[in-house]
């Protein structure tokens, strides 16, 4: 796999941002749950009930004594009046279980005009919100990815570093033992080369380890198997253009995570209206329309239609002050969130800066460690010519291989540095670190024109 094919794999592929992206879809989801808060609800619906209430039977105003103004037509036409007879109602006991059928179509709409304004802005800028924390998933994903990548080629490296090395100590032992046979070194010289022969191999074992490990990461970061099988194209993409400090910190401004807190203080501000508009007035509308019979065969007939609208106007005037304890509550949140938001933007800040040293002096150390690889190379071929002559001792050639190895060591480290250095100051930016360099000064120097 090349760096690139394993950039695009993990942005596709990568657990983590496949959570944060499934984020996404329950905010877009709730974006709809608000939206519906704001429509009428419209429920068709059929009852069967079946009950016995003589309780109108019971009012005197309908039953019981005859009254003061039935009382003397009853008397004047000699009707005769039982007592306990029942003037316009028959008697409770009288009174027989009903069934009734009814069919009907019933709607109910809260309209809360600024309440819902409000939440429909919340859940957009939630969802704005979660597409920065996406975002900023993305650009870690990358800086992760592109230094597992190095990682692999950096314990690569280290363990063809030291197989070169076994192969020149194995020769050096060789030349160490010719030498012994002519009686041109003592037996110590030979022990010293086997010694130093033999104290590389448990590095080497560790750097195929090493490297085993980092294929293992990288494999995670990946959405793969961590056993995966895995190999990768060896690859050293150094930049080596320049970008001022000021630019970097302006870049930062605009950073996923920074822009994450914004948003939060923006949410918190539209919670806050939220709960302020509980206390707004308000309408709700109640409609119905349906039929209602005593047998299921009349339902639809004429004359046995019902229905009922009402609209009421609600002004709400007391709620034990739950509303001024929540707007309370939600201030201190938006003042706490805006200490944060002060305190992150100067994290970023130094992270920056801190970004941009580390890259200068991992750069610096990159041209050293060229240098010396070279003059270290030079210096061992001389000195082993010269011990081949009989010019140098035993501990000249050893101490030439020595600083050979470790030049070559800090050459491959002082590489890794760089690659990842500069991963990390384009995420520091708040750039994807798969981007270059050269598009990040460009994106710098535009928004610097644009501020102008």
């Amino acid at each position: 796999m090349t760096l690139h094919s394993c950039v695009e794999r993990a942005l596709e592929a990568n657990d983590s941002l496949a959570q944060e992206r499934a984020g996404l879809e329950e905010i877009r989801g709730q974006v709809t749950q608000t939206r519906a808060e704001g429509l009428p609800r419209l429920d068709l619906k059929g009852s069967w009930s079946r009950a016995r209430d003589p309780s109108f039977a019971l009012d005197e105003s309908f039953g019981g004594d005859l009254g003061p103004v039935l009382e003397p037509i009853y008397d004047a036409l000699a009707i005769p009046v039982e007592e306990g007879q029942f003037g316009l109602v028959p008697d409770p006991s009288l009174i027989p279980a009903q069934t009734f059928y009814r069919a009907y179509l019933e709607t109910r709409w809260e309209v809360q005009p600024t309440r819902l304004l409000r939440l429909l802005r919340a859940v957009r800028t939630a969802l704005a919100q979660q597409e920065m924390v996406v975002k900023d998933l993305e650009h870690r994903t990358v800086e992760d990815v592109l230094a597992a990548y190095h990682r692999i080629v950096l314990a690569q490296e280290n363990a063809q570093a030291l197989n070169a090395e076994l192969n020149a100590r194995a020769e050096f032992l060789a030349v160490a033992r010719r030498r012994f046979r002519l009686d041109l070194a003592a037996p110590l010289d030979t022990l010293q080369a086997a010694v130093s022969l033999a104290n590389l191999r448990p590095q080497l074992r560790r750097a195929h380890s090493d490297v085993r490990a980092a294929g293992r990461d990288l494999n995670v970061l990946l959405g793969r198997d961590a056993d995966a099988p895995l190999s990768v194209e060896v690859q050293f993409p150094i930049e080596d253009e320049s970008i001022s400090l000021e630019a970097a910190l302006r870049l930062a401004q605009q950073r996923p995570d920074l822009e994450r807190e914004r948003l939060e203080t923006a949410l918190l501000r539209i919670q806050r209206g939220v709960q302020k508009a509980q206390n707004h007035p308000f309408f709700t509308v109640e409609g119905s329309y349906g039929y209602v019979a005593r047998e299921v065969g009349n339902l639809g007939n004429e004359g046995l239609d019902t229905w009922r609208l009402a609209v009421t106007l609600t002004l709400p005037l007391f709620d034990g002050r739950l509303a001024h304890g929540q707007i309370k509550e939600t201030e201190a949140a938006l003042r706490r969130n805006e200490f944060g938001q002060r305190e992150q933007e100067r994290i970023a800040q130094a992270e920056v800066m801190a970004a941009v040293d580390a890259l200068v002096v991992a750069r610096e150390n990159l041209s050293a460690a060229g240098l010396n690889m070279e003059m270290a190379e030079v210096a061992f071929r001389q000195m082993t010519r010269r011990y081949e002559l009989g010019k140098a001792d035993q501990l000249d050639v050893l101490n030439a291989q020595a600083q050979r190895f470790s030049a070559r060591g800090n050459l491959i480290q002082a590489r890794f540095d760089v690659l990842v250095g500069t991963a990390t100051l384009k995420r520091a930016m708040g750039v994807s670190p798969a981007s270059t360099l050269a598009q990040s000064i460009a994106q710098a120097t535009a928004g610097g024109s644009a501020d102008d």
